[in-house]
C-alpha cells in the first residue's frame, strides 16, 4: 500500500514538474516573441528615421542645387547674369518700343482728326507777258514744286537750298534772267529768288517760325515789298528758318492767275490764337556817298494787343 501511494506521489510530482516546465517554456517563448517584436519595431523606426534623414538631405541637396547651380546653368544659356538681365532688358525695351509705336500710331490717328489750318501765307505776281519770261516762269514753278508738301518738324531748321537745289534738283532748272551785282544776267535757275522771297514773307507772318538766315538782293525787286525780299545764290546766299512750334508745319504752293501763293499749314495752337504779327512799312535812308539805299523793316508780334517781340530786318540796295 505504501509503495502504491509513493508511486502516485511521484507521478504527481512529475506532472507538476512538466506543467511548470511547460509554463516556463511558454513564458520564455512569449517573452522571446515580444523581444523580437520590439527589435523589429525598433529597426523599423530606425529605418524610418534614416529614411527621413535621407529625405531631408535630399531636399537640402535639391535646394542647394536649385540655388547654387543656376549660376552655372545661366552661364551655359546666357553667358552670365549681367548678359541675361541685359537680354531681358532688351526684350522689355522691344515690348515698350512696340507699345510706344502703338501709342504714337494711335496719337497720329488722333492728330489726323485735328483740323489743319493756314497759319501764314503770302502771294506774289509772276510776270509772263514777255517771251523771255518763259524760262523764268519754268524755274519759279520748279522751285515751288520742290517746296510743295515739305514738312518741317518741331525744332528743325529749313534750308531753301537743300530743298530746292541740292541732291540733283538743279538739273531741272533752265537759264533765265537773274539779278547780279552788275545788273541783269543769264543764270541757271533765274527766278528762284521770287520763290524764296514769297516764302520769306509767308514765314514772317507765321507765329512760331524764326528766321535764322536771310540776305537781300543788291537791288530792290519788283515782286516783293521793299525790304522784304530774300536773295538766293548757290553756295553764297540761302534762306533758313526754324520751326519753334510744338507741332510740324507743312509748306503748300499754288499757282493761279499768274500768281504764286505760298501757305504755311499747321495745327491750331492755343498759344498763338491771340498772336498778331505786323509787318511795318520799310523805313528807308539814302546814303549819297555810297549811292545806296538802306531799309529797315520792323516785324512786331502782338499778344492780345500788347507788343511782346520786335525784330528788324535790314537791307541795302544799289540806287538805280
Amino acid at each position: 500500500m505504501k509503495n502504491k501511494n509513493k508511486k502516485s506521489i511521484n507521478l504527481l510530482a512529475i506532472e507538476v514538474f512538466l506543467l511548470l516546465t511547460a509554463t516556463v517554456l511558454t513564458t520564455v517563448i512569449a517573452l522571446s516573441k515580444n523581444q523580437n517584436k520590439k527589435e523589429n519595431e525598433s529597426q523599423q523606426n530606425q529605418a524610418e528615421k534614416e529614411t527621413k534623414i535621407l529625405d531631408i538631405e535630399t531636399i537640402n541637396n535639391e535646394k542647394t542645387k536649385k540655388y547654387d547651380e543656376p549660376e552655372k546653368n545661366k552661364k551655359d544659356d546666357h553667358e552670365d547674369d549681367e548678359n541675361y538681365d541685359e537680354e531681358n532688358y532688351k526684350i522689355e525695351n522691344e515690348n515698350l518700343k512696340k507699345d510706344n509705336e502703338k501709342t504714337y500710331s494711335e496719337n497720329n490717328e488722333k492728330n489726323k482728326k485735328k483740323d489743319l489750318v493756314v497759319i501764314g501765307s503770302f502771294e506774289t505776281t509772276i510776270e509772263t507777258e514777255r517771251e523771255k519770261e518763259k524760262n523764268r516762269v519754268h524755274n519759279i514753278k520748279t522751285a515751288a514744286k520742290f517746296l510743295d508738301g515739305v514738312i518741317v518738324n518741331p525744332g528743325c531748321t529749313f534750308s531753301f537750298h537743300r530743298n530746292t537745289w541740292d541732291e540733283g534738283k538743279n538739273k531741272e532748272y533752265k537759264y533765265a534772267d537773274t539779278l547780279t551785282q552788275n545788273g541783269m544776267d543769264k543764270g541757271l535757275g533765274g527766278g528762284m529768288c521770287q520763290v524764296s522771297s514769297t516764302l520769306f514773307v509767308a514765314c514772317l507772318k507765321t507765329p512760331g517760325i524764326e528766321i535764322t538766315k536771310r540776305q537781300s538782293h543788291s537791288q530792290k525787286v519788283r515782286y516783293a515789298p521793299l525790304g522784304l525780299d530774300a536773295s538766293y545764290v548757290t553756295g553764297a546766299k540761302d534762306l533758313e528758318f526754324k520751326n519753334t512750334r510744338k507741332t510740324p508745319i507743312k509748306i503748300k504752293t499754288y499757282f493761279k492767275n499768274n500768281k504764286l501763293k505760298i501757305e504755311i499749314i499747321g495745327e491750331e495752337d492755343e498759344k498763338y490764337k491771340n498772336y498778331k504779327i505786323i509787318l511795318h512799312p520799310a523805313k528807308k535812308e539814302i546814303d549819297k556817298k555810297t549811292k545806296k539805299m538802306k531799309t529797315d523793316v520792323l516785324v512786331e508780334t502782338l499778344y492780345k494787343g500788347e507788343s511782346i517781340k520786335k525784330k528788324h530786318f535790314y537791307s541795302e540796295y544799289n540806287i538805280d
